[in-house]
């Protein structure tokens, strides 16, 4: 089902990605600002300052918390022959295994082959499990709720990977916005467009208070020294999750890795009003040539929301 809310026309709509404005009178002030990140980024690699960093031990989750919200985000892809494949039928099964292991209240799940995959997947799960995907790029993003109402909200104009946004109805609680992205992988100055358009549809928070940005954003600049697969810009990288850090707060920082051999590929970003109880990577569950661990996160609701 979808919404019939739309998102700001990108007339009045800023983009944040690339960090310059979209208005005409605003380009130099945009390239400034965009300019002068960068080189708050460059200082702070050079000082030592990046991501956080990885935690050495493995995260292992507790139980669920009482009246609380699981939410879990998962690239089911493989590395393939290198650039990637969606997910694999044979695959499919262990999965859904996960999945009812973790008894979450969302998830969110990038590199599908496409949306009948994900309704196999669902049904495998339950009968009332909603489900909802976008298919409009490499590859197909979807959105599974066992114990939540689904509703995919219009991105308007966009540049690049799209993302799948929704608003989300759990059993128990407010409702959430929610934006999942994949960003780019090979290009920082591309994926760093398409998340501050991400989070351009966040900030300000006109739904809902409670708000989530999810999904492989393909950054991994720690200080563990494996920062050459995806970057081919770091500043601008650097610049970009500190953008982000600046309005949503990233749960999964110093939980360890979420991509192998030993990266830190996939977020879950939450505003203020979601408190988080416990967040991290589930190791041992990828199978085949699957290279990405589910990553996941319970909160609970700030007092007085």
């Amino acid at each position: 089902m979808r919404s019939s809310w739309a998102s700001r026309s990108s007339s009045s709509r800023s983009r944040i990605g690339g960090f310059g404005s979209a208005r005409n009178s605003d380009v130099a002030r945009g390239t400034l600002i965009e300019l002068g990140l960068l080189a708050l980024a460059s200082i702070l690699l050079v000082l030592g300052f990046g991501l956080p960093e990885s935690g050495p031990d493995t995260f292992e989750f507790g139980p669920r918390p009482a009246g609380g919200l699981r939410v879990v985000t998962w690239n089911v892809g493989g590395a393939g022959s290198g650039d990637g494949r969606a997910l694999g039928e044979d695959h499919v099964p262990a999965v859904v295994e996960t999945l009812r292991l973790l008894d979450a209240d969302l998830v969110l799940l990038q590199e599908l082959r496409d949306r009948k995959q994900l309704e196999r997947i669902a049904r495998a799960l339950g009968e009332n499990v909603r489900f909802e995907a976008i298919d409009d790029g490499p590859d197909c993003i979807g959105a599974l709720a066992p114990r939540a109402h689904l509703f995919q909200l219009t991105t308007g104009e966009w540049e690049g990977r799209r993302p799948l946004a929704l608003l989300v109805h759990p059993e128990v609680g407010p409702a959430l916005h929610v934006v999942v992205l994949h960003a780019h992988p090979w290009s920082a100055r591309r994926r760093n467009h398409e998340i501050g358009q991400a989070l351009d549809l966040l900030v300000p928070a006109t739904l809902t208070p409670a708000r989530l940005l999810v999904g492989d954003l393909n950054i991994d600049v720690g200080r563990h020294g494996r920062n050459d697969l995806f970057t081919n810009d770091e500043p601008r990288d650097v610049a970009a999750y500190n953008y982000l850090a600046r309005h949503l707060v990233d749960v999964g920082a110093g939980k360890g890795p979420t991509a192998e051999p030993d990266r830190r590929l996939d977020y879950v970003f939450a505003s203020p009003e979601l408190d988080p109880v416990q967040a991290g990577p589930w190791l041992g569950r990828r199978v085949g040539d699957m290279d990405h661990h589910p990553l996941v996160a319970d909160f609970v609701h700030a007092a007085g929301e």
